[in-house]
Order: C-alpha cells, then sequence, then structure tokens
C-alpha cells in the first residue's frame, strides 16, 4: 500500500531539506575559513606576550594568585561566621 504525502508534509520535508544543505555549507565554509590560519601558522607555536611553556616565574606567579584567591576566598566566609554563636545558628534553622 502506496503512503500519499500531504502537501504540508512535502512542504516540511523540502526545508528540512534547504535546512540542513544550509547547515552543510555553513560547516564546509567554517572549516575552510579555520585550515587558511592553520597553513599559514604551519608547525609555529603561538606564545602569549613571549612566555615560554616552561617559565618558572609565570609558573610560580600563576600558582601564589590561585592560592591567595583560594585563601581570601575561605577566609572571609569563615571570619564573619565566627562572630555568630552556633546555638542561635542551629536554633534558626
Amino acid at each position: 500500500m502506496k503512503t500519499r504525502l500531504q502537501p504540508c508534509q512535502f512542504l516540511l520535508l523540502i526545508l528540512a531539506g534547504w535546512v540542513s544543505r544550509r547547515q552543510q555549507d555553513a560547516i564546509e565554509y567554517l572549516l575552510k575559513e579555520n585550515r587558511i590560519p592553520r597553513d599559514k601558522l604551519e608547525k609555529k607555536r603561538i606564545l602569549l606576550y613571549e612566555v615560554t611553556p616552561h617559565d618558572p616565574v609565570t609558573m610560580i606567579s600563576v600558582a601564589v594568585t590561585v592560592l591567595a584567591v583560594a585563601l581570601a576566598a575561605t577566609y572571609l566566609p569563615s571570619r564573619r561566621a565566627r562572630r555568630v554563636d552556633p546555638i542561635t545558628a542551629l536554633r534558626v534553622e
């Protein structure tokens, strides 16, 4: 038994095919545009502000900065929590 498509179903199929083709065109365009900078750079590494991957000063300064932020994020709320009476805090909840 043959199934006939309603006109609305037929239009939806055409629209879906068109959208799929447009998506494929966009993907091909992005792949082509990405290939151009990759070809120009070849095997070169991009250095951010002339920092090498094994720069000890940069590694230590990043570690110290992260540690300082972590300590501040834990110390400030704990200092505030020290002022609250534990019995009062338990009764409120």
